[in-house]
């Protein structure tokens, strides 16, 4: 018999029934081993996991060197290295702490890293030794693994925690509607809007509309394969739908990440987002390289199914580069958030990286849909004032 609980509850169960330091992290390996092969935002990536051990790299020196699992990337063929750090709650982790892992990632091939932790407080020295790492480098704690979709099954008796994944949601009748109005909306125009309020399932609904276009350009034999570009404004909100989009999609999705810490942290105080996440925090490897992304993009486009770029607005003109070297138009654009997209541009200034996904000219898509609970418009005075400024006006009732 087993009891549907917690990750954070799984955790103090190692902590209390291990007996050493070296039991808690063998438990804590082997949880994260099944979770890495469980949860779809990893298993899209990985095509496999395994122990440090039985790794078929370690045949002939099965030494502890610091690296406690590895996976082989689905994509590319390669190897990630991963720690799983087993501390006390109140543990803040040093960069010494991670510097032996560092050394071992750093030979034998690896192409990638993973750090999980059972401590979500990190100095900043160790901060610091993640990012532009020549091996990227990504960082999970707890709190991130809390709001996957793995439900955590402890048995009454035994050690043997059970991962399964909660159901899938169902389209709701208004999600439904929405989905109807939006395509009858693309039958006669190439943009539209999506306004619904918070917490009625705004993102899952713009994967549902995602869906259906494939669906319906497969059976129209257009192509069994289509591409969407995924804008929002900040890397959590990425991370978010990233995570979303992953589980619940019913056809074959493949995803990218475009977006860099210094491009959005500039915009931090302008926009609000002074909480957002670093790149490393990502479960997507996140590039701004347009050379890179076309690379990516090409390696899929034979494959039926989604491909799915998410992107922060801020690094929108990493797409744009791609597509003036040859990238293909997006066959949807999703704006997220699309209140940030409105705005007043003066005659001979540059427009905002929010403002600049209106320009098809820019960036190339073929259908744009722009969604918010909040709509912005402006009032015909304040549309008056921008006209005499010779300015150019973004507003949601155009």
């Amino acid at each position: 018999m087993t009891t549907t609980t917690t990750v954070h509850d799984v955790i103090k169960a190692i902590r209390d029934r291990s007996s050493s330091n070296r039991d808690r992290g063998t438990g804590f390996e082997e949880l994260m081993l099944q979770y890495l092969s469980t949860d779809p935002q990893w298993t899209e990536q990985f095509s496999r996991v395994w122990m440090w051990a039985d790794w078929p790299g370690t045949a002939h020196d099965k030494r502890d060197v610091g690296i406690d699992l590895v996976a082989q990337d689905r994509e590319t063929g390669g190897y990630c290295a991963i720690q799983c750090k087993f501390y006390e709650p109140h543990h803040t982790v040093e960069k010494a702490d991670i510097d032996s892992f560092f050394t071992a990632s750093g030979k034998g091939g690896f192409t990638r890293r993973l750090i999980i932790s059972t401590t979500d407080k990190w100095n900043v020295h160790a901060e610091a030794a993640l990012a532009d790492q020549q091996v990227p480098v990504t960082r999970i704690g707890l709190d991130e693994i809390a709001q996957s979709p793995v439900q955590w099954h402890m048995p009454t008796l035994g050690d043997r925690v059970e991962i399964t994944l909660r159901q899938k949601h169902d389209i709701r009748p208004h999600q439904r509607e929405a989905i109807d109005d939006v395509f009858a909306r693309f039958a006669k125009h190439s943009r539209g809007k999506l306004i619904m309020a918070c917490g009625t399932g705004k993102t899952f609904t713009s994967l549902k509309i995602a869906e259906r276009l494939q669906r319906e350009r497969a059976v129209a034999g257009e192509a069994e394969h289509t591409s969407v570009l995924f804008l929002v404004p900040s890397i959590a909100l990425l991370s978010q739908s990233l995570r979303e989009w992953s589980y619940e999609s019913e056809v074959p999705l493949r995803a990218f990440a475009v977006c860099s810490d210094t491009k959005v942290g500039k915009q931090r105080a302008a926009t609000g987002d002074d909480n957002d996440m670093a790149t490393y925090d990502l479960a997507l490897p996140a590039t701004t390289d347009p050379d890179r992304l076309i690379e990516q993009m090409a390696s899929v486009e034979a494959e039926p199914g989604l491909t799915v770029v998410f992107s922060t607005y801020q690094s929108i003109g990493t797409v744009a580069a791609a597509q003036r070297r040859g990238l293909s138009r997006f066959d949807l654009v999703l704006c997220d958030e699309a209140h940030r997209t409105t705005g007043v541009t003066l005659a001979g200034h540059d427009e905002s990286s929010f403002v600049r996904v209106h320009d098809d000219t820019y960036l190339g898509g073929d259908r744009r849909l722009y969604m918010t609970a909040t709509p912005r418009i402006y009032n015909e005075d304040t549309k008056s004032e921008a006209r005499n400024a010779d300015a150019l006006l973004a507003s949601m009732d155009d």
